[in-house]
């Protein structure tokens, strides 16, 4: 506003702030240098204009907005709303080993959702974190048995043990806190059960 050749303390930097308290909403415990840049002057005939304006006002004539600037653009620019994040869609959990698969169990075309259940127990002398890279499942013995092979034959063995004497059971901890049969363990029966009468009715005239 030095170009007005207003004084700091004078008398015309009170008309001046008065003037655009009027004109242009400067607040009361506003200065002149709070002022919006759009009404500040940037070319000789704003300035013209506005002393202009400041003359008349003084002279008691009512504030008249001598010209507004247009805002920059930086400032016309709405804020950009913030971006949503985006979501990943997560793999569903793996079951626990040997849980059954999610199934309708009224669900009369679903009748072999045994078949991929997996066997918790390892072969004999194979570690079990092995064993799970590669488990057996009960629809993978099921359909090795026919082979007349030593894979086979384990796999006829092994189905036909789980099946007749597997039963879940818990376990004890080393402080002698008696611990109950796992969920999976269970979930392992049930699917045994549920192959067993699968193959009873599809299988009359077959032995497991």
């Amino acid at each position: 506003m030095q170009q007005l050749d207003i004084v700091p303390g004078g008398a015309g930097r009170d008309i001046a702030s008065e003037y655009f308290r009027k004109a242009a909403g400067l607040l009361p415990n506003e200065f002149l240098e709070d002022l919006p840049l759009r009404f500040v002057p940037l070319k000789g005939s704003q300035l013209k204009a506005l002393r202009a304006a400041l003359a008349a006002f003084e002279q008691g004539e009512d504030a008249k907005l001598a010209f507004e600037n247009e805002e920059p653009l930086a400032a016309k620019a709405s804020p950009k709303p913030a971006a949503k994040p985006i979501e990943v869609p997560r793999d569903p959990a793996p079951p626990a080993p040997g849980a059954p698969p999610a199934h309708d169990p009224n669900d009369k075309g679903d009748l072999e959702w045994w078949r991929d259940v997996i066997v918790p127990i390892p072969h004999k002398g194979q570690k079990r974190a092995e064993y799970l890279k590669n488990p057996d499942t009960i629809g993978s013995l099921y359909d090795l048995r026919h082979e007349e092979t030593a894979d086979g034959a384990d796999a006829r063995k092994r189905l036909w043990g789980f099946v007749t004497n597997y039963e879940p059971k818990g376990w004890t901890k080393d402080n002698g806190t008696v611990m109950p049969a796992s969920e999976g363990d269970k979930a392992f029966r049930v699917a045994l059960d549920a192959f067993a009468l699968w193959f009873e009715k599809a299988h009359p005239d077959e032995k497991l």
